[in-house]
């Protein structure tokens, strides 16, 4: 399962979440998150495997969408 976010987005909601330190990849900055972000999204393109699901979604959206996921594949 691959939570996307926008890089931005996904800064903007950290901003708001807390104040603390950045973690190494944060302190890589947003380029090298897009870099990131992109292959990631190459990758699960090639295998359909890999589930993208919309990580700008609330909390409960995205929680439903990994649970219907989980539950599709061990039913």
């Amino acid at each position: 399962i691959l939570l996307d976010i926008d890089p931005k987005t996904a800064f903007q909601r950290r901003s708001v979440r807390d104040s603390g330190a950045e973690d190494r990849i944060e302190m890589q900055g947003l380029s090298y998150q897009e870099m990131a972000r992109d292959g990631y999204l190459e990758l699960a393109k090639e295998q359909k495997r890999i589930k993208i699901i919309d990580a700008s979604q609330q909390v409960d959206a995205i929680y439903g969408e990994i649970r219907k996921q989980i539950w599709d594949l061990i039913r």
